[in-house]
């Protein structure tokens, strides 16, 4: 599965870029989605990944006043279904696009 990038990253190195962070910081893990979205002091910063042994991570990040993203890389396990429900009432319920294509990633995924 290739990653899909959304709004302001069109690529993993953008989203690295703005994380601070270098490829080393990924462990190993496979990027599944990332959508980065600022709109002047506000905005969502969401990655959804897969480790080598099927485990998801996600990291959820909110861009200061300068739009700064850098020291907010903290991955944190999760499972489908838990993603899915913080889905119906929190980030992204302004990005339909990017919820809908999350959301078909999401119901792809078998997770061990």
């Amino acid at each position: 599965m290739s990653a899909v990038y959304f709004d302001e990253w069109s690529c993993k190195e953008d989203m690295l870029e703005d994380f601070c962070i270098e490829e080393e910081g990924l462990n190993g893990m496979e990027v599944l989605f990332a959508i980065c979205a600022r709109d002047n002091y506000e905005g969502l910063a969401f990655v959804l990944m897969k480790s080598a042994d099927g485990r998801l991570f996600i990291v959820d990040g909110s861009p200061d006043s300068c739009g700064d993203l850098g020291g907010q890389w903290f991955p944190e396990e999760t499972i489908p279904e838990i993603l899915k429900k913080q889905l119906s009432y929190s980030y992204m319920s302004d990005r339909p696009h990017g919820k809908s294509r999350l959301l078909e990633i999401l119901s792809d995924i078998h997770v061990h």
